[in-house]
């Protein structure tokens, strides 16, 4: 603003004025005509750094998964729009008013700006006048002349459109932002009456609604399939490929899975998505038990499980002091290989110690998915024979569990042969996959 002209009117109009009347006939106004084009280029270009920012900022949203958030962000999006929307009519109103002759009446020169009110008063003055016409305010500052008047009004209808839509939007995001939580309110509400009227127990109730609320944290961090619709369009090539990569991370910490997924990528991915199911645990939930039959290899991925290979009494209820007498089962670790491999009865029993998501690989599956790829089924046979090798050993001197081998793979001999039916090669392992898929 003034010194009020160099705000309204910038110094590069001041000069294409100042050009035109050096310039004499249509030499002077050709050379402003180029000016004037220059000058609306380069505030073009300006404008991009707005697009960059706009690019910039949907980047950095796609790593966020917060849906409060978003809807914050989204708020403040339209807040900013409206600010500098404001910003150029208040910067638009001053001008009117200061390029109007000197006789004529206008706002600036009814206010009576004094020195000590320096650009930014008269600035926000502006702003206070332009921001009134959005909202139902007022202000000492009115349109004083026709073309001061022309302005106002088409401010008003102008308004009338940007603000209405502006206060839609606004209330549209508040509307989602409460709904977020009243509807997680509703459906806990709803199941604390079902648990009372089913007469549950309080301590399986307290378990009960433990774990409805860490799958209600635990689904804004992660995305669910039925949560994407639009998955279904997708060809089956595509989901196998997106459920070997969501997979396969976990289930190469296992050597020989490691070399399984080496040595054929087409029978990991084929693994990832037709025998790999993911199973979420509350706190105590039993994995498996002793004394049944083993179907599946399990992966930890998120909490911690415990083993215990003593009976374990069913009633028993007192989970941390049973972890801390156990073997732990973490992230990154495995237990329950044996049914891949050959028959197998669970020696032990396994619990969630806190809530817990695991990958279970079912065995059955595995033997199907094995038998279709050759290249991985000769790597197969080969781990088998040492692997139940090992079995045999650890059974002759009564060290048998459903936790993994720590040793490096040592070879029994044909003596240590107990209960367990020793391999005959590579033969044995291929009737024995066979006899599995036609017994289940």
């Amino acid at each position: 603003f003034g010194r009020a002209a160099p705000l309204a009117r910038p110094r590069a109009l001041q000069e294409c004025r100042a050009l035109a009347l050096r310039g004499r006939g249509g030499a002077g106004l050709a050379r402003l005509g180029k000016s004037l084009r220059f000058i609306r280029v380069a505030r073009s270009l300006r404008l991009l750094r707005l697009v960059k920012l706009q690019i910039l900022l949907d980047k950095v949203l796609e790593n966020v998964d917060s849906q409060h958030l978003h809807i914050a962000v989204d708020m403040m999006k339209g807040v900013v729009f409206v600010v500098g929307l404001n910003h150029v009519i208040a910067c638009s109103w001053y001008a009117v008013s200061i390029n109007q002759p000197e006789d004529t009446p206008a706002w600036v020169r009814h206010i009576h700006f004094t020195p000590e009110h320096d650009i930014s008063y008269r600035y926000l003055t502006s702003l206070h006048w332009s921001l009134t016409q959005f909202t139902p305010a007022s202000m000492e500052v009115f349109p004083r002349n026709t073309y001061e008047r022309l302005f106002a009004v088409c401010v008003l209808l102008f308004a009338l459109l940007v603000f209405s839509s502006f206060l839609s939007s606004i209330t549209t995001l508040m509307t989602q932002l409460r709904s977020l939580g009243s509807k997680h309110n509703k459906q806990m509400s709803a199941m604390r009456k079902y648990l009372r009227k089913r007469l549950i127990s309080q301590s399986l109730s307290m378990r009960v609604l433990k774990f409805v609320e860490y799958k209600h944290r635990t689904n804004y961090a992660e995305i669910r399939d039925c949560d994407v619709p639009i998955l279904n369009v997708l060809s089956e090539q595509l989901r196998m490929e997106m459920a070997q990569e969501i997979c396969e991370p976990k289930l190469v910490l296992h050597p020989f899975l490691q070399k399984y997924s080496s040595q054929g990528q087409l029978a990991m991915r084929s693994l990832c998505t037709r025998a790999v199911r993911r199973q979420s645990l509350s706190i105590g939930d039993v994995v498996f038990d002793r004394g049944v039959r083993a179907e599946a290899m399990i992966f930890p991925i998120v909490g911690r499980l415990y083993y215990t290979q003593a009976s374990v009494d069913e009633e028993d209820s007192d989970v941390e002091s049973n972890a801390h007498a156990s073997s732990a089962v973490s992230p990154g670790q495995w237990c329950s290989e044996p049914p891949l491999w050959t028959e197998w009865t669970h020696l032990g029993r396994l619990n969630a110690w806190r809530h817990s998501e695991v990958l279970a690989v079912d065995a059955t599956k595995f033997a199907q998915v094995t038998l279709r790829h050759h290249a991985v089924f000769r790597c197969a046979l080969v781990y088998c024979a040492e692997y139940v090798e090992r079995l045999n050993l650890r059974a002759s001197m009564g060290l048998l569990t459903d936790l993994p081998d720590d040793s490096d793979g040592c070879k029994a001999a044909d003596d240590l042969f107990d209960a367990l039916a020793p391999p005959e090669g590579l033969r044995r392992f291929w009737v024995q996959l066979m006899d599995r898929l036609g017994r289940r």
